[in-house]
């Protein structure tokens, strides 16, 4: 399938809804978020995600001294940019799911920022709605704008794609979100603390303790919890210590 293919616009509508986001573009009855590309580059790992429908233009598989990764080109009809399927997910390129054409709705999805010039971002969790032969409008390469990346305050923590035996993932739930998670929280809130350490830190772990849970399970709804697997209450702690040790841990939600 040829990314650069051309397609005339006489079918293109618009279907604009009263919600934030809920506007697509229409063509032969399948449906792509306008902005969608944008959309989940952009991400504030700190709030709810929206769904996005997106077009897969490629599917490509990547080798590297003995591991793998699938790599998914996604497409709004304007802009397009290369996903990485987390491990779990590549049951639906082995069993032959997922193909090229495919409408598919992103559900979960997050992005880190590697370098100034460079992001990764990874998909969690999609479902396929629909399919299109042909490649819809004529979408471009999305180039990632320049940002600073602060690397004073490393993530603390080891990452490996070894199967973990806490959150039963392979790679382990924190080694994907956690760099994620912490540079966020880091950028919001800022590198180091000032004034009460004690306060400052439990602020950051509060805010990682609920990222991870809706970048894991989505937005739960009032007074639901779900208990941390242990990879991750341990790599929070970590990254955003209690100078005394002491930690709540786990309280069940009022509906519970």
């Amino acid at each position: 399938m040829r990314i650069t293919s051309s397609r005339q616009f006489s079918s293109l509508s618009f279907v604009c809804c009263t919600e934030l986001f809920k506007c697509y573009v229409k063509m032969d009855g399948i449906s792509v978020t306008p902005g969608g590309v944008r959309q989940v580059i952009h991400h504030d790992p700190l709030m709810d995600r929206l769904p996005v429908y997106l077009q897969v233009l490629r599917i490509v598989l990547i080798y590297d001294t003995g591991n793998h990764r699938i790599d998914c080109v996604l497409s709004d009809g304007m802009e397009f940019f290369t996903m990485t399927l987390v491990k779990r997910l590549h049951h639906l390129v082995r069993s032959k799911s997922i193909s090229e054409g495919d409408i598919v709705c992103l559900s979960s999805y997050i992005t880190q920022q590697l370098s100034e010039s460079k992001c990764a971002v990874l998909c969690l969790d999609l479902s396929i709605v629909g399919h299109e032969e042909a490649v819809l409008g004529t979408p471009t390469e999305f180039i990632t704008s320049s940002v600073a990346v602060d690397s004073s305050s490393p993530f603390v923590g080891e990452l490996s794609n070894a199967p973990c035996p806490k959150c039963n993932e392979a790679p382990c739930d924190w080694v994907v979100l956690g760099p994620v998670i912490v540079e966020a929280i880091k950028a919001k809130f800022g590198a180091s603390c000032e004034g009460d350490g004690a306060s400052f830190y439990k602020k950051c772990r509060f805010n990682a303790y609920s990222t991870f849970t809706r970048s894991k399970h989505g937005t739960l709804g009032k007074g639901k919890r779900v208990p941390l697997p242990e990879c991750a209450m341990k790599g929070i702690r970590d990254n955003f210590p209690d100078p005394a040790e002491a930690y709540v841990g786990f309280v069940p939600g009022a509906e519970e």
